[in-house]
Protein backbone atom coordinates (compact mmCIF):
# COMPACT_ATOMS: atom_id res chain seq x y z
CA UNK A 1 0.00 0.00 0.00
CA UNK A 2 2.82 2.08 1.21
CA UNK A 3 4.66 1.97 -2.17
CA UNK A 4 1.43 3.54 -4.17
CA UNK A 5 2.80 6.42 -2.58
CA UNK A 6 6.25 6.57 -3.64
CA UNK A 7 5.95 9.40 -6.66
CA UNK A 8 3.62 11.37 -5.14
CA UNK A 9 5.32 14.60 -4.44
CA UNK A 10 5.92 16.05 -0.69
CA UNK A 11 4.74 19.72 -0.37
CA UNK A 12 6.94 21.78 1.54
CA UNK A 13 5.47 24.61 3.91
CA UNK A 14 6.64 27.89 2.25
CA UNK A 15 6.64 31.11 3.06
CA UNK A 16 3.49 31.99 0.65
CA UNK A 17 1.61 29.13 2.70
CA UNK A 18 2.86 30.81 6.56
CA UNK A 19 0.84 33.17 5.05
CA UNK A 20 -1.91 31.85 4.34
CA UNK A 21 -2.16 29.97 7.07
CA UNK A 22 -1.98 33.59 9.17
CA UNK A 23 -5.09 34.75 7.11
CA UNK A 24 -7.22 31.63 7.98
CA UNK A 25 -6.31 31.83 11.62
CA UNK A 26 -7.41 34.60 11.52
CA UNK A 27 -11.33 33.71 10.14
CA UNK A 28 -11.45 31.59 13.18
CA UNK A 29 -12.63 28.60 11.58
CA UNK A 30 -12.56 26.60 14.51
CA UNK A 31 -9.77 24.14 12.30
CA UNK A 32 -6.85 22.43 14.74
CA UNK A 33 -3.90 24.90 13.88
CA UNK A 34 -2.22 22.00 11.96
CA UNK A 35 -5.20 21.46 10.19
CA UNK A 36 -4.86 25.31 8.85
CA UNK A 37 -0.88 24.73 7.87
CA UNK A 38 -2.24 21.38 5.70
CA UNK A 39 -4.95 23.55 4.41
CA UNK A 40 -2.21 26.25 3.34
CA UNK A 41 -0.11 23.89 1.92
CA UNK A 42 -2.82 22.58 -0.35
CA UNK A 43 -4.52 26.22 -1.12
CA UNK A 44 -1.16 27.15 -2.10
CA UNK A 45 -0.52 24.49 -4.28
CA UNK A 46 -3.77 24.56 -6.09
CA UNK A 47 -4.14 20.53 -4.89
CA UNK A 48 -6.95 18.79 -3.43
CA UNK A 49 -6.93 17.50 0.20
CA UNK A 50 -7.57 13.98 0.68
CA UNK A 51 -9.04 13.10 4.31
CA UNK A 52 -11.15 11.57 6.03
CA UNK A 53 -11.53 14.86 8.21
CA UNK A 54 -14.19 16.79 5.85
CA UNK A 55 -16.34 18.02 9.24
CA UNK A 56 -12.83 20.28 9.58
CA UNK A 57 -11.71 20.85 5.91
CA UNK A 58 -15.17 22.18 4.71
CA UNK A 59 -15.03 25.06 6.65
CA UNK A 60 -11.44 26.03 5.05
CA UNK A 61 -12.98 28.40 2.29
CA UNK A 62 -11.56 27.69 -1.33
CA UNK A 63 -10.39 24.13 -0.53
CA UNK A 64 -11.01 20.81 -2.52
CA UNK A 65 -11.12 17.96 -0.78
CA UNK A 66 -12.16 14.36 -0.92
CA UNK A 67 -12.82 11.76 1.22
CA UNK A 68 -11.61 8.19 -0.60
CA UNK A 69 -12.20 6.19 2.64
CA UNK A 70 -15.99 5.54 1.43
Amino acid sequence: MVSAFAGVPILGYSVPAIARQEGLRKLRLNVPRNGLRIAAIVLEAGGTLVTRNLRDFRRVPGLTCEDWSV
